[in-house]
C-alpha cells in the first residue's frame, strides 16, 4: 500500500504501478522460493537473449513467433523438471523490462512458472543460479546468422 500511495501522484499506468509494487515487495514475492538456508534458485537469460528478446519487443509486447516462443517453453520446463526432480523450485530472473512481456509470452504453457525482474530482488536474499538459458536454445540459426555478420565485416 505504501508503494500505491508513494508513486500514485506520478504513476498513471497501471501496469507501471504494477512493477513498481512488485518492487517494493521483493522479499514476499520470492519468500516461498527460499530454501531451508534462504537461498532462492534461479535461472537467467544470458545477456545476448535478454537483447534479442528486447529487439522482439512491440509496443511492450514479447512477438516471439511460434517456433522460438515453444522452444522457449520446452527449455524452460526442461529446467523446471530437473529442478522440481532435485526438490528445488524455481524463478526464471531476467531484466525488469522484460519481466512483464516475458510472463505474459509463457503463462499459457508455464502458469505456474514465476518471472522476477532483477529490481524486485533485496539485497539481503541469496541467489543460487542454477541455469543460463541461452540465446541458441530459444532461437534458431543464431550462429549462422553469427557467421554470416562476421563474414559481412
Amino acid at each position: 500500500l505504501e508503494a500505491i500511495l508513494h508513486h500514485a501522484p506520478k504513476v498513471k499506468d497501471p501496469l507501471l504501478m504494477v512493477e513498481h509494487v512488485r518492487s517494493a515487495i521483493g522479499n514476499e514475492i520470492l519468500d516461498r522460493f527460499k530454501n531451508d538456508n534462504g537461498t532462492v534458485f534461479a535461472v537467467v537469460a544470458e545477456p545476448r537473449l535478454e537483447a534479442r528478446l528486447r529487439d522482439q519487443m512491440h509496443e511492450g509486447i514479447l512477438a516471439l513467433d511460434p517456433t522460438s516462443l515453444d522452444r522457449l517453453t520446452v527449455r524452460l520446463n526442461e529446467l523446471r523438471q530437473k529442478m522440481l526432480a532435485q526438490d528445488q523450485e524455481m524463478i526464471l530472473l531476467v531484466e525488469t523490462g522484460l519481466r512483464r512481456p516475458v510472463r505474459d509470452a509463457i503463462e499459457r504453457n508455464l502458469p505456474d512458472l514465476v518471472v522476477v525482474g532483477y529490481n524486485e530482488v533485496p539485497r539481503e536474499i541469496q541467489i543460487e543460479f542454477k541455469s543460463i538459458l541461452k540465446l541458441d536454445e530459444v532461437f534458431e540459426n543464431t550462429n549462422s546468422e553469427q557467421t554470416t555478420l562476421a563474414e559481412a565485416a
